[in-house]
């Protein structure tokens, strides 16, 4: 951008300029620098005019400055009309399952709103995709769905679909139930606002404190759908990536280790509380099936470490969890 200045100008030439980029970078904090860099500003003088601009608009309360940093303040209200409210719809969705008939215990007892969010962080190879696979053939027939996948080609999409003998993904008319895109990146541009969105798997390289930045984009596009968002974790972490931040925002949250599943955050529940339970599964059919889903506790003998005095725990097998015996089993479910 070529400054508009002339000469050194009047004030007011300045304070048009800034108010004029002011407006185009609205919501982004900034310094003097910046602000000069970007309108081509080099020369001492009329920076010094930018900087009484930017002091004057401190002083009006436009922008806020913290040490040398400004950021354009929104003062818009939006008030919420709550009495009229009736109530958050919830979205029916069909979870996976065990081959064998075998079921998470959260099953038909946690609460997805519209424009709510699942997470599912899972350590690498533990069973990511086949639970958003098996989400997706759940719900194709009941919603519209969109499966993007950052790492699947269409050759091994394929190999799982024809393995997944429970579900047809292909319509009388012959079209597809759902839509299958390859996607690695800038999600929000993409995201269909009355669907159930899957993504396999959305990947943070760094500033990993921007997850729920990055995620509340995605989910400022929705309507009356919901987003369902795989992402990686640390094996010797409690949270995926982003941490507490990928929580806070998320309607559900699970975490995926080899061979169990917790959930973390069931924001709204019914019947039966599944915070913090944990499930243990197989995986079979060459990674397109769950079987053997079974309740699991923290092994009492080891404290869930594995090992005792330097060895392989016995009872649970170096796993740190052993079968949970239910006093109380979850209600039926009558599908």
């Amino acid at each position: 951008m070529t400054s508009k200045f002339k000469d050194d100008g009047l004030y007011r030439k300045a304070s048009v300029v800034v108010d004029e980029w002011l407006l185009y970078h609205r919501g982004e904090t900034f310094d003097l620098d910046i602000i000069c860099r970007q309108l081509e500003i080099r020369d001492a003088h009329k920076r010094n005019l930018i900087s009484q601009k930017l002091a004057y608009e401190v002083n009006k309360g436009t922008i806020e400055k913290v040490n040398r940093t400004y950021r354009y303040k929104d003062n818009t209200i939006i008030r919420m009309n709550w009495r009229e409210s009736k109530g958050a719809i919830n979205i029916p969705i069909n979870w996976p399952c065990g081959i064998d008939g075998s079921r998470f215990g959260f099953d038909g007892h946690v609460y997805i709103p519209e424009k709510g969010m699942i997470v599912l962080a899972g350590v690498t190879n533990t069973g990511k995709s086949v639970f958003m696979r098996n989400l997706l053939f759940k719900n194709m027939d009941a919603h519209k769905c969109v499966y993007f996948s950052s790492e699947t080609s269409e050759d091994d999409f394929a190999e799982y679909a024809s393995r997944m003998s429970w579900g047809n993904p292909i319509n009388n008319d012959d079209t597809d139930k759902f839509e299958l895109i390859w996607r690695d990146k800038d999600f929000k541009d993409v995201i269909q606002p009355n669907s159930i969105n899957i993504i396999d798997w959305f990947n943070i390289y760094n500033e990993f404190y921007r997850i729920g930045e990055l995620l509340d984009d995605m989910k400022s596009m929705l309507d009356k759908g919901i987003l369902v968002v795989a992402i990686q974790k640390d094996p010797f972490k409690g949270l995926g990536v982003g941490g507490m931040w990928a929580e806070h925002k998320s309607s559900l949250y699970m975490n995926m280790d080899f061979g169990r599943l917790t959930v973390i955050k069931a924001k709204k529940w019914y019947e039966y509380n599944p915070n913090h339970q944990t499930w243990g599964f197989d995986i079979i059919d060459e990674g397109t099936h769950f079987s053997n889903i079974i309740p699991l506790v923290k092994c009492f003998s080891c404290k869930g470490s594995g090992y005792i005095k330097g060895n392989e725990c016995f009872p649970c097998q170096g796993t740190g969890y052993v079968e949970k015996k239910l006093k109380e089993e979850p209600p039926e479910l009558d599908f």
